[in-house]
This record gives structure tokens, sequence and C-alpha cells, in this order.
């Protein structure tokens, strides 16, 4: 079973374990595998935290997400007597007062400066599904189930998964997936476009997600990878609009701090390997410009 060597900084959490390697990858790993990594209030508070953290150190370059055992995670636990599926009924909230507790860390995960990828080991249902739809990239194996199961329960899915898994995979696959509540296995044809990559076998999962992110981690400027990810994940309503952004995104990387531009340049002149050591700090400073609506 795979593990992870927990880096001292990141060693008092109780749910989950985190590890930063010498390439700069972190992998933030679910640690219930009794409780097939089902999670609760502390588990998505510790998986927020952890990636809020991550993106001020600059000794992590691109953030995994995975979990032990068998699972990637079941879904939420239903033991708290104070709330069903999230909604705090005791004491109450009104409808507008309330927010998915999914909510928070869809958004750390989408709004990550660091790239971003599930390595998805193990069955993912409900939350353990949606979460990783945040995401940029995910890798599972063939034959691995992943259910939208929501409304086999009564209720409606959750963490912005209605806002993203239609972007992901289509309006009409999408409503396959959410109408239908079936598991599927995540190399049936609605599911295959959500996934980067499938291999063979569940140990060959993360194994695999690593190097992809030590790829990233190596050989692609963090500055440049976080105006990417903002510019696609929050880009304009026309073209024309997209032009602008993009060329202000570029101006901004080439004259604003051109660090890993110049790096990137001689590199290829001289026909080495980059060695990029631009960080957060170095994104361009328009970014973000969109505001939020919470």
């Amino acid at each position: 079973m795979a593990d992870v060597t927990v880096t001292p900084a990141y060693s008092s959490y109780k749910t989950i374990k985190v590890g930063i390697d010498s390439n700069g990858v972190a992998i933030i790993m679910f640690d219930r595998p009794k409780e097939l990594n089902a999670v609760g209030s502390i588990d998505l508070n510790e998986v927020r935290n952890a990636i809020e953290r991550l993106q001020t150190d600059d000794s992590c370059k691109v953030i995994i997400l995975t979990g032990s055992g068998r699972a990637f995670s079941a879904g939420a636990t239903l033991t708290d007597p104070n709330s069903r599926y999230g909604v705090r009924i005791n004491p109450p909230v009104s409808e507008l007062e309330h927010r998915d507790p999914g909510g928070p860390l869809a958004f750390a995960l989408e709004n990550s400066k660091k790239v971003t990828i599930a390595a998805v080991q193990g069955v993912a249902v409900g939350i353990g599904a949606t979460m990783i739809c945040a995401m940029d990239i995910r890798v599972s194996y063939k034959e691995n189930r992943i259910g939208f199961v929501f409304n086999r329960r009564g209720i409606v899915p959750e963490s912005m998964s209605t806002y993203f898994v239609p972007k992901l995979i289509g309006m009409s696959r999408a409503l396959a997936l959410f109408l239908t509540g079936a598991i599927l296995p995540c190399s049936h044809p609605t599911l295959q476009p959500l996934f980067h990559e499938l291999v063979d076998k569940p140990d060959q999962v993360l194994p695999k997600t690593v190097a992809l992110a030590t790829d990233i981690a190596k050989n692609c400027s963090v500055p440049a990878n976080a105006a990417i990810k903002a510019l696609v994940r929050n880009g304009a309503d026309s073209s024309e609009e997209q032009h602008v952004l993009d060329s202000r995104a570029l101006h901004a990387l080439v004259v604003g701090n051109p660090i890993d531009v110049n790096e990137g340049t001689v590199s290829f002149l001289e026909k080495r390997d980059a060695v990029f050591k631009g960080t957060v700090k170095d994104i361009p400073s328009f970014i973000p410009w969109w505001k939020s609506k919470i």
C-alpha cells in the first residue's frame, strides 16, 4: 500500500498525511482507510488548510490529493447527530444562511496557484467524486468506480460539481451522471473525458501521478502555470476580451517580472533543461482580475 513520508512542518494533522519530496511534489493523503476515507468536517478542514499552507510554501510546486487503502473516499460521514449531509439541523440554519461544507475545499482546490492532481487510487463516491472535479488533472485506473449518487439519497450534488462537471465532460454526460446516480467504472464512455490518464491497476495510480507531477514541477514555471490556470478557469465571455487578458498576462510575465521567461529563453538557446526559480510572488499582479461573489 502506498504511503507518504510526512514533512515535519505538516505533522500535526489528525486525518491526513502531507509530504513534500525533493522535486517539489506535495502529496496530501486521506488517512482513514478503515473508514474508506469517508470525510467529515475535520477531514475537509484539514485538507483545505494544507492546500492553503502549500500556496506559500516555495518548496511545493505541484499538489497531489489521494487516499490510503482501497478507497479514495467513500463520501461523507453520516455520524453527526446535529447535521444531515452537511446541513445544520440542531440548531437549524435558514436556507440562505446555509453553505455546503464541501464548497470551501472545492474553492481551495480551484483557486490553488499550484497545479493540483487527483490520484484516484480507489472508489470515489459522493463528495469523494465531486472534490476531484475542482482539481486541474485526474488520474485513475480503468475499473475504478466513481459515483455521483446524491439523488439516490434524496439530495443534490455538492462542492459546485453541477458547475464543474458539465464543463469537464459536457452537458449531456453530466446530466446522465447526475440523474441516474449510477456508480460507473472510469473506463465508461460517460466518465472517460474526466480523466487525463487511466492505468491498468490500482497500485499504478500514485506512481504514475507522481511521475506526471514531477515532470511539471521540474520543467514548468510556477508563475506561468498559475497564469494559465487563471486564464482557462476565469476566461472572458468573448474572444476579444480573452485576447486582452492573454495579452496582459504575457506582458506581465515578459516585462513585469521576467525571472522565468529569461531562464526559459536562455535554456532553450543553450539546449539544456530550464531551472525555473519563479514562485507565487512572481505571478502577475493583476491576477485575480475577477471578484468573488461569495
